[in-house]
């Protein structure tokens, strides 16, 4: 039996009630009242669950959806050159070996005021440069006597 049903029994039952107490009627009319009210509050509850239950499982089916966008979106952003695998050849490289319009950069140091600035590997080809913060001139030593596969200068101890 539903809440509504029982507490409409309720209803009857106080309203065929033969009693001389004529308050004792009237607790248990308020007491019925009282249930109808609570009734129509819990209906009213069960109504804005389900809303939000819908409302949750909407929310979870977009959030797979996104899920598989993103996993779709990295899929396709993943990087096949192996730059992740330091032990793997260039994927830049051509059949001759020659780096495709690839230009590296290099961190350098000026000895005269510890400036750090970065240079193209153009800047590299003039033998010398300048630095951007003291203006001093500075002699690029060529390491072309580095045999050890690095694509850094460095000298070998």
């Amino acid at each position: 039996m539903e809440l509504t049903d029982k507490i409409a029994n309720l209803k009857a039952l106080v309203e065929k009630l033969d009693s001389p107490d004529e308050a004792l009627k009237e607790l248990l009319t308020g007491v019925v009242d009282a249930l109808e009210a609570l009734e129509v509050e819990v209906g009213t509850m069960r109504d804005n669950l389900d809303d939000i239950s819908d409302n949750l499982d909407d929310i979870s089916d977009e959030l797979e959806e996104l899920e598989d966008e993103l996993a779709d979106l990295d899929d396709l952003l993943e990087c096949d050159c192996g730059c992740e695998d330091e032990d793997e050849e260039d994927s830049d490289e051509d059949e001759d070996g020659d780096d495709e319009d690839e230009e590296y950069f290099y961190e350098v140091s000026c000895p005269s005021c510890d400036n750090v600035f970065t240079l193209s590997e153009a800047d590299l080809d003039n033998g010398f440069l300048i630095c951007p913060h003291c203006q001093e001139k500075l002699t690029i030593d060529d390491d072309s006597d580095c045999d050890c596969g690095c694509d850094h200068d460095h000298h070998h101890e």
